[in-house]
C-alpha cells in the first residue's frame, strides 16, 4: 500500500462538478471518516466560511449531493459538522473511491487557499487515481508518496508523515516515561527543530490520536 499527499489550489477545483460549496470555505478539516465503501462517504468536519456574515445554513442548503447536519457552532464562525453522501452522487476526483478502489484519509483540509488530500491506496489505485485527473485537466501538486506502513485501521494512519516521526521519536527517546529522560528542549536539540515547534507538532498528534480514539 502507498499513501499518496496531493495539494490543489482552490481556484483550480472549480472545474469540478458542484464545487460551489469549496469556494465558500475558508477552512476545512474532517476530524474523522466515519463510513467511506461504494455506497457511502460520511464523518465528520470543520467548517469556516470565507464570508463571516453568512450562515452554515445557508451553505449547508446550497449544497445538494452531501447531506450535512450542524453538531456543534464553535466561537469565531467554525462549526463542527457531521457530512455524508452516496458515492454514487460524488463524481468526480479526488473524491470518487467507489470506482478506483482506495481510501481518502487523514489529513484532508482546506488551508490558506488550498486543498490538501492523502489517499492510501496500492500502485494500481494511486495510478489510476492520478491517471483521472490528468484526464480532467485537474492541476496538482504531487506532496509525498511514500509506503504506508500503517493500516487504516491504526491510529498512527491518522497522522501526517512529519507528525508520526516525531511521535515516535519522542516515544523512543523517552519523552513520555515517568519521570522523562528527555525534556521538550532536549528532544528539539536531537530532532533540530525549535523547541515550540517540536510541541506544537506533538500537540496537534495527539490530538489527532485522541479524536480517533474517543470518537471511534
Amino acid at each position: 500500500m502507498h499513501r499518496l499527499v496531493l495539494e490543489f489550489q482552490n481556484k483550480d477545483l472549480q472545474m469540478l462538478p458542484d464545487s460551489e460549496p469549496l469556494m465558500k470555505v475558508k477552512s476545512l478539516e474532517i476530524l474523522h471518516f466515519i463510513k467511506q465503501d461504494q455506497q457511502e462517504l460520511s464523518g465528520i468536519c470543520k467548517i469556516e466560511l470565507k464570508n463571516p456574515n453568512s450562515s452554515i445554513e445557508d451553505f449547508i442548503g446550497n449544497n445538494k449531493t452531501i447531506e450535512m447536519q450542524v453538531l456543534e457552532r464553535g466561537r469565531e464562525g467554525t462549526h463542527t459538522v457531521f457530512f455524508r453522501a452516496k458515492q454514487s452522487q460524488v463524481e468526480s476526483p479526488p473524491f470518487d473511491m467507489g470506482k478506483k478502489g482506495g481510501y481518502i484519509i487523514a489529513p484532508f483540509e482546506i488551508k490558506e487557499g488550498k486543498l490538501r488530500i492523502t489517499f492510501l491506496g496500492n500502485s494500481a489505485q494511486v495510478k489510476m487515481l492520478l491517471h483521472q485527473m490528468g484526464i480532467m485537466g485537474l492541476r496538482h501538486k504531487i506532496v509525498s508518496l511514500t509506503d504506508a506502513k500503517y493500516s487504516q485501521e491504526s491510529p498512527l494512519s491518522s497522522l501526517t508523515e512529519r507528525q508520526r516521526k516525531i511521535l515516535i521519536a519522542a516515544y523512543k527517546q523517552g519523552y513520555y516515561d515517568l519521570p522523562r529522560k528527555m525534556n521538550s528542549e532536549q528532544l528539539a536539540k536531537k530532532l533540530g527543530l525549535v523547541s515550540s515547534t517540536l510541541v506544537e507538532h506533538l500537540r496537534k498528534a495527539e490530538r489527532r490520536l485522541l479524536i480517533g480514539m474517543l470518537e471511534s
